[in-house]
């Protein structure tokens, strides 16, 4: 199977390739180069389009996230290119920056409090605002903040899952429910539902262990 090699620093980021078609996404995986440059690596499926859209996506804590777009092309023994080792490549044709955060005048640093209960930062996001939890937006908006609090006050392995296609999601992640992949003392590792009955009249927030989390699917924080 073709793969792309690509080298992101630091080596430990999470990188992503979605491709256009399907909207399939491939995780990086560790890889080293023949000549002992080590990387991350993504298989290619064989029987996607050539020549079609791909966008690789580079996150890490504490870094501003990289997307780069370009036209992915790989070796299926027909296509005359002179593939790099692994037999594929991403042709760059779109350069998009990112946009500066907005400064916040003199913010005051919240330490991480493994000992306060997820339920109490999630109900003190619910009363710090009005959230519509009838509608799907209204859940979105009311999990981003939630997830946002609980990475930032509980622990920084909360994040949301991934959803894509025709899944029900807001801007990318599940409408209702996150994930935390390190247990404490206080909450297991999981992914947890955090609104009752969403998007249906009588929707409350909740705090509800309904899996076991999933590391291929988190990201953090929302696009």
């Amino acid at each position: 199977m073709p793969k792309l090699l690509i080298f992101p620093d630091p080596l430990n980021a999470r990188c992503e390739l979605r491709h256009d078609d399907g909207g399939i996404v491939v995780i990086g995986v560790l890889d080293t180069h023949s000549q002992g440059r080590k990387g991350q690596s993504f298989p290619i499926p064989i029987g996607l389009p050539q020549g079609h859209g791909a966008r690789v996506f580079i996150s890490s804590p504490g870094k501003v996230p990289l997307e780069q777009r370009g036209t992915l092309w790989y070796d299926d023994d027909t296509v005359e290119i002179p593939f790099p080792e692994g037999g594929a490549c991403l042709f760059t044709d779109d350069f998009k920056l990112q946009n500066i955060p907005t400064p916040t005048p003199n913010p005051i640093p919240v330490p991480e409090d493994p000992n306060r209960l997820p339920f109490d930062i999630i109900m003190g996001v619910y009363h710090s605002a009005v959230y519509d939890l009838t509608t799907k937006e209204g859940c979105g908006i009311f999990t981003q903040d939630c997830c946002t609090k609980l990475h930032q006050l509980h622990s920084p392995t909360w994040g949301h899952i991934r959803k894509t296609g025709a899944q029900n999601q807001y801007n990318g992640h599940a409408v209702d429910a996150i994930q935390i992949l390190m247990s404490l003392s206080n909450c297991a590792a999981g992914i947890y539902d955090i609104i009752v009955d969403s998007e249906a009249s009588g929707a409350r927030p909740g705090f509800n262990r309904t899996d076991n989390a999933n590391q291929s699917l988190w990201f953090y924080p929302a696009n």
